[in-house]
């Protein structure tokens, strides 16, 4: 008989290891998650003859919806063991979820799916696109164009401190106006020591912020958020910093976001 409940203390080595199966994770990654992301009173699951096989996370967050921002739910980390799926146990586990959010007063709850099949999952439970972003590609020849012009601006060189604080500071003001998610200082630390681990570095000065990993294809640009008058001054610092790579792809726009509301079903 399956059981749905919120997670304890004795279920994190079973947590930790049905996420490395799922997600094909290495134990460091999984552990980096737990270190800095988790709490287990926002993780349900769903055990089945006392053995976990399902189980989601809704981290608490914020949505900006015209100007105007609700308490909500970020479903991350959903995943069910190879022999378990198919029998309709994550939506059972989400319907979990979603009572349990309404109980926090989450006006919504979103997510990223990984892919189309996903997506497609996700419209059946009543979720719809909220925002979908683009992939952009810059070559080098563009990127040392952005840096020359840098060079001769006052506070290229400006840097601060690289905290998540002065990232989340950054991000409201810059997006003020915009539909968006909200990230907090939590994610950010997170995003940081997350790809630190796969080499990359986090560049910020006074008027953005990015997160570069070398990867095959190039230099991935995650995360940008920058002043949009001074982007060009973030870009060409990224430049500085990695003047090697053919590509450059900023994927600061690429996360395309679902989201439901759970408590006025209403329509934004």
């Amino acid at each position: 008989m399956r059981k749905f409940k919120i997670a304890n203390e004795k279920m994190l080595p079973e947590l930790k290891n049905i996420m490395s199966i799922c997600f094909q994770d290495v134990f460091e990654v999984v552990g980096l998650f737990f270190q800095n992301r988790v709490c287990l009173d926002d993780c349900f699951v769903c055990e089945k003859d006392g053995k976990i096989i399902s189980f989601l996370y809704v981290m608490p967050s914020k949505l900006q919806i015209n100007g105007k921002i609700y308490k909500s739910g970020y479903i991350y980390g959903a995943c069910t063991l190879p022999d378990f799926r198919k029998q309709g146990i994550m939506s059972e586990l989400i319907k979990f979820a979603e009572k349990e959010s309404m109980n926090r007063n989450y006006k919504f709850l979103f997510l990223v799916p990984d892919n189309e099949s996903l997506e497609n999952f996700y419209q059946k439970l009543g979720y719809r696109n909220f925002f979908k972003h683009k992939k952009i590609i810059l070559k080098r020849s563009m990127m040392n164009k952005f840096y020359n012009f840098s060079k001769r601006c006052k506070h290229f060189n400006d840097d601060i401190n690289n905290i998540p604080e002065h990232m989340e500071k950054l991000q409201n003001f810059v997006y003020n106006e915009k539909d968006m998610v909200l990230y907090n200082k939590l994610d950010f630390d997170y995003a940081v020591k997350l790809y630190k681990f796969f080499d990359g570095k986090s560049v910020v000065n006074r008027y953005g912020y990015a997160i570069c990993t070398p990867e095959f294809e190039g230099l991935v640009i995650r995360g940008f958020t920058a002043v949009k008058p001074f982007s060009v001054l973030l870009l060409g610092q990224i430049y500085k910093l990695f003047p090697n790579f053919k590509n450059y792809i900023l994927l600061a726009e690429v996360n395309n976001y679902f989201f439901k509301s759970r408590v006025f079903n209403q329509e934004i």
